[in-house]
């Protein structure tokens, strides 16, 4: 801020009234804004020093002598006027080139300023003063040019860092001010951004470049509308503002095209909502809020089209441009449930209810894949046999038989495929037995630990449900045995002794604890 300096005491007699204080002449009026600008205040100079212009508006001495005022204050853009209205008046005086000088610098017109030293020094040759602030002014030129070469390099924390210097010698250059809301928006910090334009509207609800600022920042939230607002503002101030005219185009192009997918989605034509979304994507790339907002609804097309797999990928990425955005934690949230990926679907609802605690629907939804989860780890008896959760008793019975048939170990040669089977053959009794019972089945379900019963007996029950529970076969559902003593199939064999078969060879033990068995088996079932 300007130091107090002495102020001109030229006289210039004015007769007629003026508002306020009545002065007999324009003297009077600045002899008394003098006295309040030694006790510094100021306000009430610039009031006396205004009388004074208007009843003598040709006196330079008066408008330098405001123009000292209104620095003091901080009000350089009206200083910088005052004093160029006396430069104007009396362009050989040194004195007020050099306050017009000073005035620049606050606002960072660097090339004002330095055309106003160079006639201050053409001038005063001998002024110190002037001297020293014009190189100072060759110093500022120099940071000029590395902020300059820190946003081209991408560098913009060193850019504000720049800035931030160069504000300490233009404390009212509001567009030093507005080059760090453009650094912090490179940044993706809109909040930062934001409050930089605030503070300057508020000052002054006219500044055009702030009102393109904060409608970019605006752009960038996701809150389009209220952007064009900001736009259509600086351009009534200035038609000719050629950024604001491209923003505004832009802008009004997203809120269109992204209309279009909405009425394609609602209408159900989600082919045409998906194209409608990409080609919003394509129209503002670093647009990072607005275009997650697509990915999402890109999202949630892929879902009711039945790719659930794309539309995780595109959850993903909207998450990745916005990582707490709710709505689409939710949606990749409820995807990983479908998919059964359910540590990722716990992690998700894990970080929705950290972010809203009291929402009841993530905890419900969090507890359920928790318990789905816990589910998962266990034997999934539903694969098991190849069905659906909500198979019916019939469908149960029919896949078991099917995969008991498939996996019986007697259809298997070799010790290791006889072996896999073994295994897989138990299993499949094992997932029959839990899912045919209905108390059992129930318990799985809701992932309860089921009681202990001792394992399952997958021969016994292969054997019950195929031979009635007797030693042998019931031969009433073949029509009487089978004609020449041989087995459908291929197995070979001399009929049926005892009620029983034997597979052509000698009977094995797989492991089941019963030691030596036979296996008793149905080939009649039609799948």
């Amino acid at each position: 801020m300007a130091a107090p300096m002495d102020v001109d005491a030229a006289d210039a007699v004015f007769d007629g009234a003026a508002a306020g204080p009545t002065f007999a002449s324009a003297v009077e009026a600045k002899e008394k804004g003098n006295e309040f600008y030694k006790k510094k205040e100021y306000a009430q100079a610039i009031e006396h020093y205004t009388i004074a212009i208007d009843m003598a508006p040709n006196e330079a001495a008066y408008l330098n002598n405001r123009s000292a005022a209104y620095m003091m204050l901080g009000k350089y853009d009206e200083a910088a006027r005052d004093s160029q209205s006396a430069v104007s008046l009396e362009p050989a005086n040194a004195k007020f080139h050099h306050r017009a000088a000073k005035c620049y610098v606050s606002l960072w017109r660097l090339t004002d300023a330095q055309r106003h030293y160079a006639e201050v020094l053409r001038l005063d040759e001998a002024n110190q003063e002037a001297h020293k602030e014009s190189k100072n002014v060759e110093q500022l030129f120099a940071l000029e040019r590395n902020v300059n070469d820190s946003f081209s390099n991408q560098l913009f924390n060193n850019a504000i860092s720049l800035l931030e210097r160069a504000l300490q010698h233009a404390p009212a250059a509001s567009k030093l001010r507005l080059r760090q809301a453009e650094a912090h928006l490179h940044m993706n910090n809109l909040d930062q951004a934001e409050q930089i334009a605030v503070q300057i509207l508020r000052a002054n609800a006219g500044n055009i470049e702030a009102l393109y600022w904060r409608g970019l920042v605006l752009q960038r939230r996701g809150e389009v509308e209220n952007a064009i607002k900001h736009y259509q503002n600086a351009l009534r101030l200035d038609p000719d503002h050629d950024a604001s005219a491209r923003q505004l185009k832009v802008a009004r192009q997203l809120i269109r095209t992204k209309e279009e997918g909405t009425t394609a989605f609602k209408e159900s034509r989600f082919e045409e909502a998906m194209a409608a979304y990409r080609r919003c994507l394509e129209i503002d790339p670093t647009n990072k809020l607005w275009n997650s907002k697509l990915h999402l609804n890109v999202a949630i097309v892929l879902s009711k089209l039945g790719d659930n797999k794309g539309a995780l990928e595109a959850c993903n990425t909207a998450l990745a441009l916005e990582e707490k955005y709710i709505k689409a934690l939710t949606k990749r949230a409820q995807l990983y449930m479908l998919l059964e990926m359910y540590e990722e679907a716990v992690q998700d609802y894990n970080t929705l209810k950290e972010l809203d605690p009291s929402s009841d629907e993530f905890r419900k939804a969090l507890k359920n894949a928790q318990l789905e989860l816990k589910k998962s780890k266990r034997v999934d008896y539903y694969k098991v046999l190849e069905i659906s959760k909500d198979a019916d008793e019939a469908t149960i019975q029919k896949a078991y038989k099917r995969l008991a048939r498939q996996w019986h170990p007697d259809r298997h040669q070799g010790d290791e495929a006889k072996e896999i089977a073994d295994k897989k053959f138990k299993l499949i009794g094992e997932a029959n037995q839990v899912l045919s019972d209905q108390r059992k089945r129930q318990q799985y379900d809701s992932g309860q630990d089921l009681e202990d019963g001792g394992g399952v007996d997958a021969s016994e029950m292969f054997s019950q449900m195929f031979s009635g529970g007797g030693g042998g076969f019931p031969f009433a559902g073949f029509g009487g045995g089978f004609p020449g003593g041989g087995f459908p199939g291929g197995f070979g064999g001399g009929g049926f002794p005892g009620g029983g078969f034997s597979f052509g060879g000698p009977r094995r033990g797989h492991g089941h604890g019963h030691g030596r068995r036979s296996y008793d088996y149905d080939d009649d079932d039609d799948e």
